[in-house]
C-alpha cells in the first residue's frame, strides 16, 4: 500500500500566496518528496517526507525532527539493508531514516563530486575561475589555483562572463540563473574579493 514519490523542488515566493517559510516549513528550494499510503482515507494518503517539524494545517503529522530535506530534483530512490530510504538528486545522495515514521535527511556525499559545470570563465585579473553549474549554483575559486570554491548563486547557475580587459586592477563578473534571472554584476579586486554588486535591469 505504500509508495514513495520524489519531485522537483519546494514551491516558494511568487508561486501563489507562498513566502518563506512555505506551508510545510521550507526556507528554500530544497527537495520535495512524499510517502503515499493507499490504506489511509482519501485526503490523508499523501504525507510530506521533508520538513514538517511541527504540526500545522499543511503538516497533520510530524515528518522530520530537524526540518530537514535533501537537495532538489529527485532522480531515484531505493532502500538500504536497514530500511533507510536512499535518494539521489541533482545534489548527490541522501539518506532518510525511518521513512514510515519521524526521521531526518542526511547527506551521504562524502567526497563524491556531483557538479556538472556547463559554463566557465577565467578572470585574468585575479587569476581565478568562475563557473555555471546545473542545479548546484555559480561557484568561483577563492584563491589562485585553489581547490576551495564559494557559491555566488545557489540553484541553477547560468552562463558566466568576466570583463578582465577594462581595468588592470579589477574585473567585472557577470552571473545569473537561467533566462538571465537575478542577473548580477560584481566588481572584483585582484584578490578575488567582491567590492560592489548591482543587479542591472535587463533592458536592451
Amino acid at each position: 500500500n505504500i509508495v514513495y514519490v520524489g519531485g522537483d523542488r519546494q514551491p516558494g515566493p511568487g508561486e501563489g500566496p507562498l513566502s518563506w517559510p512555505n506551508s510545510i516549513g521550507a526556507w528554500d528550494y530544497s527537495g520535495r518528496l512524499f510517502r503515499v499510503d493507499a490504506s489511509l482515507p482519501l485526503g490523508s494518503q499523501a504525507r510530506s517526507l521533508t520538513h514538517c517539524a511541527t504540526i500545522s494545517a499543511s503538516c497533520p503529522s510530524i515528518s522530520t525532527t530537524s526540518n530537514s530535506s535533501p537537495h532538489a530534483d529527485s532522480r531515484r530512490m531505493t532502500f538500504d539493508a536497514t530500511g533507510n530510504l536512499l535518494e539521489s538528486d541533482d545534489g548527490g545522495v541522501y539518506k532518510r531514516t525511518n521513512p514510515q515514521g519521524v526521521g531526518d535527511w542526511f547527506s551521504l556525499n562524502g567526497s563524491l563530486g556531483v557538479t556538472e559545470m556547463h559554463n566557465v570563465a577565467y578572470d585574468r585579473v585575479s587569476k581565478m575561475i568562475i563557473g555555471g553549474d546545473q542545479d548546484t549554483g555559480t561557484p568561483e575559486q577563492t584563491s589562485i589555483g585553489g581547490t576551495t570554491w564559494k557559491e555566488v548563486h545557489s540553484g541553477d547557475g547560468g552562463d558566466v562572463q568576466v570583463d578582465d580587459i577594462s581595468s588592470a586592477t579589477q574585473s567585472i563578473r557577470y552571473s545569473s540563473y537561467q533566462n538571465l534571472q537575478s542577473l548580477r554584476r560584481r566588481v572584483v579586486n585582484t584578490s578575488g574579493a567582491t567590492t560592489s554588486t548591482v543587479f542591472p535591469a535587463r533592458t536592451v
